[in-house]
C-alpha cells in the first residue's frame, strides 16, 4: 500500500504547520525564529517528504539510505528563499503579485526576524494587521526591513548556510549532479552595492 502509515503522518503535519501558519497571522502573533522553522519542517517539509516516501515505497530496490535529513533541509531552504523572493525579487512579484506575502499577513521569515529584531516598534505589526493591497505601505515595510533591522541581510545568511549544509548532505549521500543543479538555480546572489 503506497499510501502508509508515514505517508498519512506526514500530511497531518502538513496541516499542523498550514494551521500553526494561520493561527499566528489570524491572531498578529509573531513566531520566534525556532517556531517559524519547525512550523516550516512540518509545512513544506512534510510535502517533501511525502514525495520522498512515495517515490521510495515504489522503489523496486531495496532503499536504505535516510534522506529525510536532506529533505527537511531542503525544505526550510526552500521555504525561507521563497519568503525572500517574494519581498525582494521583481520577477516574483511580476508572476505573483508585488509583496503578497504582506497583503497575507503572513509571518515570513524576514519579517519574523524584523518583528524580533526591533520589538519596542511595531511598525511591521501594523503592516501586516492592514495587510495592504496598494504599493505604499508595502514599500514602506520593505524598507524597513531593508535598511533599518537588515532583515534581508540576515536572511541572505540564513539561505547561505543552509546552502552550504544542503551541499555537504548532498555529497554525504555520494553527490548528486542533478541535485547540485537544483542549488544552483535556486541559489540567490547577493544584491550589489552601488
Amino acid at each position: 500500500m503506497i499510501l502508509n502509515f508515514a505517508n498519512v503522518a506526514e500530511l497531518l503535519s502538513l496541516h499542523r504547520g498550514q494551521g500553526l501558519e494561520l493561527l499566528w497571522r489570524d491572531s498578529l502573533q509573531c513566531p520566534t525564529e525556532e517556531e517559524y522553522v519547525s512550523m516550516v519542517n512540518n509545512k513544506t517539509g512534510g510535502l517533501f517528504r511525502v514525495a520522498v516516501k512515495l517515490m521510495m515505497a515504489c522503489s523496486t530496490t531495496n532503499i536504505t539510505v535516510d534522506y529525510v535529513p536532506l529533505v527537511n533541509l531542503f525544505g526550510v531552504y526552500f521555504q525561507i528563499r521563497d519568503d525572500y523572493m517574494n519581498l525582494q525579487s521583481t520577477q516574483y512579484a511580476e508572476n505573483k503579485g508585488f509583496a503578497e506575502d504582506l497583503t497575507e499577513g503572513k509571518f515570513s521569515f524576514p519579517i519574523v526576524h524584523g518583528v524580533r529584531a526591533d520589538t519596542s516598534n511595531r511598525q511591521l505589526l501594523n503592516v501586516l494587521q492592514k495587510r495592504p493591497t496598494t504599493p505604499t505601505l508595502k514599500t514602506h515595510a520593505i524598507g524597513y526591513l531593508r535598511d533599518h533591522t537588515k532583515s534581508f541581510t540576515y536572511t541572505l545568511g540564513v539561505m547561505d548556510d543552509l546552502e552550504v549544509q544542503i551541499r555537504d548532505e548532498i555529497a554525504r549521500l555520494g553527490g548528486n549532479a542533478r541535485l547540485e543543479k537544483i542549488m544552483d538555480t535556486l541559489h540567490v546572489e547577493r544584491p550589489s552595492i552601488s
